[in-house]
């Protein structure tokens, strides 16, 4: 779900995808497709994926899947003025467990 700084939504999305991935790698995954729809500056991205917004928030390296999606979400990132991903835990972030549920059917 995206929102601008405001808190006025603009946009969100869920989809299905048949990935091999973990989890974690699954989570930025999701935030690097997402970041390739959205066209929006000063936006605000809450995500419930703590490990995630770390990574895009703080200096990691690596060389695991989860260290090369991290890269390419903060080049992508880097390119969009006056955007954050910030933490929100899960049963906070309402619209976003709707959207999940609705996708499943």
């Amino acid at each position: 779900m995206w929102k601008r700084e405001q808190g006025e939504f603009i946009k969100a999305n869920s989809r299905w995808h048949k990935v091999e991935l973990n989890p974690v790698e699954a989570e930025n995954w999701a935030l690097l497709h997402a970041l390739s729809w959205i066209k929006f500056q000063n936006i605000s991205n809450e995500m419930d994926a703590q490990l995630v917004v770390d990574g895009i928030n703080k200096d990691q390296t690596g060389m695991s899947e989860f260290h090369f999606l991290l890269k390419k979400c903060k080049h992508v990132l880097s390119s969009i003025p006056n955007s954050e991903v910030s933490f929100v835990r899960g049963q906070t972030n309402h619209v976003a467990l709707i959207i999940a549920r609705a996708s499943r059917l």
